[in-house]
């Protein structure tokens, strides 16, 4: 609908007057301006609004990432200082410092905040061979690691503890082509070596 607006009768030369034409021109220009700002915002809202996702998810990743090696790095820090030798005893007492999986991967629990236990895989490899678990199932294990069979407890000896844990991302609903809802994928593996120190 558009408004005209009448020019003072000082103005008005009759019905084709200047002044009522001019100000009928700038009243249709403006609703077109606002159509075309509507239109550039949605070009450059959409790769915006993709962008801030995107970087949202990417520092989520890495924050995972970087919780998921802390977390294998404490664990076989813990690990490597139960040895054998953990607590000096004479030579005919028994020294019983040496500790489960259930209670390492308490240790990898409580450093890998945000890490899902019942979907991280673990696999404790030493001279004596691995054992393999999701992290769930490693809290109910009472082996002792690293094992006094092959000498695997013994001083010098290799120990690894290697994590790999689901990353989900919400980027993937984003792409063309992709259902509703879907989230991509992703396998965050993480490993750390030692020597037995104690």
């Amino acid at each position: 609908m558009t408004t005209t607006i009448h020019a003072r009768p000082d103005e008005a030369q009759g019905a084709g007057a200047p002044g009522r034409q001019t100000r009928t021109a700038c009243r249709r220009t403006g609703k077109t301006h606002l159509g075309q700002t509507l239109v550039e915002f949605i070009f450059v809202g959409i790769p915006m609004v993709f962008i801030l996702i995107s970087i949202f998810e990417i520092a989520r990743g890495m924050w995972m990432y970087n919780t998921l090696a802390y977390a294998v790095r404490e664990g076989v820090r813990f690990a490597s200082v139960h040895g054998i030798n953990c607590v000096y005893n004479p030579p005919s007492v028994n020294n019983n410092c040496s500790k489960s999986i259930a209670q390492i991967a308490r240790v990898i629990q409580d450093a890998g905040v945000g890490i899902d236990p019942a979907q991280t895989d673990v696999r404790f490899v030493s001279q004596a061979g691995v054992v393999s678990c999701t992290l769930t199932a490693c809290a109910a294990n009472s082996t002792i690691w690293p094992p006094a069979t092959s000498n695997a407890n013994q001083l010098g000896q290799p120990i690894r503890i290697e994590v790999q844990t689901p990353f989900r991302s919400a980027i993937a609903m984003f792409w063309p082509g992709s259902r509703a809802q879907s989230f991509a994928v992703a396998t965050f593996p993480a490993s750390s070596t030692d020597i037995v120190q104690y």
